[in-house]
Formats: C-alpha cells, structure tokens, sequence
C-alpha cells in the first residue's frame, strides 16, 4: 500500500484542531482555595482568580498560563447570600457558551469548590442552592463536579479534638469523619442538588494528590461520556497531575491513522523511517505537554534522533 504524505501529519493535529485547549469554568467565593487546586492540576505556577476581594472576577476573561497552552479557565465567584448578579452573570455567560458552533469555545467542564465547613457552618448559599437546582436547565449535557476542598484542614481539626478528648483510636476516628463529612457536605448536596450530582474531595497538600487525581478523573470521564472525545482527550493533555491519563491519551491517539499504518507495515514510499518516527515523537510529546518554551523536544528527535 503506498501512502502520501497526509497519512504521516500528526495524529494530535487533528484533535487540536477541533479542541485547542480545555476549557474549564470554576466556581467558588474567595479563600476557598481555587488558585491552589488549579496550579496543582494543571501545573501552572500563578493563577489570577478572584481569591482577595469581592468584584474582582471577570467570567469572560480567559486565562491562559504561558507554561500550559492546552488549558484555558473561566473565573466565577460563588453565588454569596444576597447577591444575584454573580449567579446572572453565570447563567448568562454558560448559556452564550452553549451556542457557540465550536467546540473549542464551549464550556467543556464546570467545577464548584465549596469549602468544608466546620460543624456549625453553611454549606450552601442561596444563590448556589439555585444553580444546583437549575443546574441541567442552565448547563445541559456540560458535566458539573462539586469540588469539596481544604480537606486536610478539616482532618487537622478532627484529629486535634480527638486527641484533646483523650479518645484518640485510628479506627474509631476514621468513622467518624466519615460521618461528619457525610453529615456537613454529602448529605445537604443530595437533599439539595439529587443523588446523581457528581462530587469529589480533595486537598492540595503533596501528600493527598491522589485526592486531585479523582477530580481529574471524574472530570474526564464525563467530559468523554456527555461533550466530546476531543475535549476529553485535550483534558488528558492539560492535566498535569495523572500519568496514567497520559499513558491512556497516549495509546488513544497511538491508535490513529499514522501509527496504525506503521504497524501493518504499510508502504511509505519516499519517507524514511526517521521520518515516521518523527511523528510518532510529536504526538508523544504533544500528549504529555511539557512546559518546553522553546520547543527543544520538539527538534531534538529531528537534530540528534533522540
């Protein structure tokens, strides 16, 4: 089988074509630890999100980190008691989103960070009580994950009062924040939002990055699942905390046109194997998305075959 040259153009190309970038809106008031979840996820070093004063955030604004190309956020406040314009300004941001053509200018993801609150506190104000009501009217098929944060924080604490109370058993404690998370967040979400609302923990400490893992892992599967392969698939590239997403990108895109026929041993005329192999090295490269400015490992398989 002889095969001309658009059967040796990356396989990435085409996906990145369609979804450039994920594009993910983040929900959540100020000091609920967006900036930290985001920089952990998806390896960026400063985030400009509305973590210091109130009014600061723009939702239409786009950031993109010049370390990561492949992700894009949205800013949004959280829907504070008496205060209705943030939440209008959502629902209205969300629903021009929504009738973009593209792909690529879609919402592809919405994550709502809620704080762990302390056993006489609020979990949910008005306004996001509303939006989780609404949610399937407001967002469609667009998969929203309630993000619990700060939850070493939450442990510190449970951990410092049992052993105060000189009832400190591994055992015995660990039921018991189990039943306290279930008491102060799941089980107020599910009277509120349904049994189906998509929710995870987490904490940014190094030692709990397993707990940013799941959330990456969720999301992806229902971005696959209710938007799009492609955008699933530019998630697994952005993301920057599963290695096991990329492994899995990896051998997704492995399984296009170029690498396929390489296997079945097709006939590239007038392309030498260094040729071949040099796609195969942009699409691994393109998949794990290091931060590489000056493209080095992009050109390095051409200048030394490495």
């Amino acid at each position: 089988m002889i095969v001309d040259i658009r059967q040796l153009q990356s396989a990435t190309n085409d996906i990145l074509q369609i979804c450039p970038r994920f594009r993910l809106l983040v929900i959540g008031k100020t000091g609920v630890g967006k900036s930290s979840l985001i920089q952990q996820a998806f390896g960026i070093n400063e985030v400009h999100v509305s973590e210091h004063r109130r009014g600061e955030a723009d939702i239409d604004k786009e950031f993109i980190a010049p370390e990561n190309q492949r992700f894009v956020l949205h800013d949004s406040q959280g829907f504070e008691a008496g205060d209705s314009d943030c939440f209008i300004t959502a629902k209205d941001f969300i629903d021009r989103r929504r009738k973009m053509p593209d792909l690529r200018d879609k919402i592809h993801a919405v994550w709502l960070c809620l704080s762990i609150p302390h056993a006489d506190g609020r979990l949910l104000e008005s306004g996001v009580e509303e939006f989780l009501k609404l949610r399937k009217e407001i967002l469609g098929d667009i998969p929203i994950i309630v993000v619990f944060t700060k939850h070493d924080v939450f442990v510190d604490k449970l951990e410092l009062d049992a052993m105060d109370s000189d009832e400190y058993e591994e055992a015995a404690l660990e039921v018991l924040k189990n039943d306290t998370l279930s008491k102060l967040c799941i089980q107020p979400l599910k009277e509120i939002a349904g049994t189906d609302i998509l929710h995870t923990i987490v904490s940014t400490k190094k030692e709990c990055e397993s707990t940013i893992i799941q959330l990456i892992d969720l999301t992806t599967t229902n971005v696959e699942k209710f938007v799009a392969s492609e955008a699933a698939l530019t998630m697994m590239i952005a993301q920057r905390v599963d290695i096991g997403l990329k492994v899995k990108a990896s051998i997704a895109i492995g399984k296009k046109r170029c690498w396929r026929g390489i296997s079945s041993s097709m006939n590239f005329i007038g392309f030498t194997m260094l040729d071949c192999l040099s796609v195969i090295h942009k699409d691994v490269i393109d998949v794990w998305n290091f931060n590489d400015p000056h493209c080095v490992r992009h050109v390095c398989f051409h200048n030394t075959g490495c």
